[in-house]
């Protein structure tokens, strides 16, 4: 493997705040500032919106303006589901050139050489099926379909259990991107966040050769604060050794 740059990031657009005009100025605050244009792939790992797309069409106007060399990528998160909307949203995404990965992978080649690339997958959010959401649930196989143990698989998976669950099932998956968790957001909810997850925030190596990345979040959900957490959006650089 050379050497790939992926931007990762979740939580922009949260309908706990009743204005879609003061997301749509934060997000052209945010994006341009913290995601040059210069990023091989953009990776969304769920939890981008909590409400249908007729309330945020305007509000996720900024997306179209992510470049990425390779590619711009989005796994669903619970909040997506309790909107029940996701078909919508998938199509949405992709007039802004964002692609979603419903249970699938796509190759993702080297700039540099056609002979070089990652398997980049995702999973639908766990969330689909408590919710029993129709043709959608968390389907590992199908995610990882032509992904062999020889490649290098970065997987997409908004929950940490999921993440858990995948690398129980597939240990050669080199990497999991994960969030969900908002770092607790503010405490003492960090507590529960902590307690709930097998994974928190930040990086941990599982296993001999598996690592997974958990974000805390671009920006925050209902109350409109974080304490004794942060928001971050996180630049991840693969490389060979």
């Amino acid at each position: 493997m050379g050497h790939f740059q992926v931007m990762e990031e979740k939580g922009l657009y949260r309908s706990a705040h009743p204005d879609t005009r003061s997301w749509k100025k934060r997000a052209c605050t945010v994006l341009p500032t913290q995601i040059p244009n210069n990023k091989n792939v953009i990776v969304i790992v769920g939890d981008l919106v909590d409400s249908q797309v007729v309330n945020l069409k305007s509000a996720v106007e900024p997306l179209k303006d992510l470049k990425s060399n390779l590619g711009t990528y989005f796994v669903t998160g619970n909040h997506e589901y309790y909107t029940v909307d996701v078909d919508n949203w998938f199509k949405h995404l992709q007039s802004l050139n964002i692609h979603p990965l419903h249970n699938e992978n796509a190759k993702i080649f080297s700039t540099t050489s056609i002979n070089d690339w990652i398997c980049l997958a995702g999973v639908d959010d766990i969330e689909a099926a408590v919710l029993r959401y129709p043709g959608h649930g968390m389907n590992l196989e199908k995610a990882l379909n032509g992904c062999s143990q020889s490649d290098v698989i970065v997987l997409l998976a908004h929950q940490p259990r999921a993440a858990k669950w995948a690398l129980e099932t597939r240990p050669d998956i080199s990497l999991v991107l994960s969030g969900h968790t908002h770092g607790g957001q503010m405490f003492p909810l960090t507590i529960g966040a902590y307690l709930m997850n097998p994974f928190f925030a930040g990086l941990y190596k599982v296993g001999e050769s598996s690592y997974v990345y958990v974000t805390t979040g671009t920006i925050y959900y209902g109350i409109p604060m974080r304490l004794a957490s942060r928001s971050e959006i996180v630049e991840i650089i693969l490389q060979s050794h």
